[in-house]
């Protein structure tokens, strides 16, 4: 939308790259500009509107005189935390820590380390990935045997923004 005083207002669509001109505002007139809100985009989240200069004033007939509006997007984030439980009632020397495979989608991959009872989080997983775990299979034991491990959810969806889900990688050995 633009403002230029009264009888020169309206609205102009402008494509980033491509300004509009508009011509015939009578000199001395104060114009300024506002951003209609962009449509929201699932999963994204438009950034404050700036306006560079906030107004102008046509002060020639020959010149032409430029308000720049910015604004940005940027994807929506949340986290995977990855939890690691273990028995181990007969006192078997288990490693420290475990690792770990998270697939949460194209890019978004890896191999962590966990210990059981020191969680860790993996950052900046897009909104809407769907996240899976898997634990490397430990060294054996002599005289022990692992215990069928689990996972509690099987899954997890980031569904919202700036949150940490959860899933826990339990098993066992006797």
């Amino acid at each position: 939308d633009y403002d230029c005083g009264v009888g020169y207002t309206g609205q102009v669509s402008v494509a980033p790259g491509s300004p509009a001109t508009l011509s015939g505002i009578q000199i001395g007139s104060t114009c300024t500009v506002t951003e209609v809100a962009p449509v929201a985009i699932p999963g994204f989240t438009w950034g404050t509107v700036t306006y560079s200069p906030a107004s102008i004033v046509i002060s020639n007939a020959v010149g032409t005189f430029e308000i720049t509006v910015g604004n940005s997007i940027t994807r929506d984030l949340g986290s995977l935390r990855i939890i690691k439980t273990l028995s181990n009632v007969d006192g078997a020397q288990v490693p420290a820590s475990f690792s770990v495979d998270y697939d949460c989608g194209v890019g978004y991959t890896g191999q962590i380390s966990v210990a059981p009872g020191s969680p860790v989080t993996v950052n900046d997983i897009p909104t809407g990935s769907i996240c899976t775990v898997t634990e490397v299979a430990p060294a054996a034991i002599p005289g022990f045997t692992w215990g069928t491990v689990t996972y509690s959810p099987e899954s997890i969806a980031i569904d919202e923004k700036g949150e940490t889900f959860s899933i826990t990688v339990g098993n066992s050995i006797t």
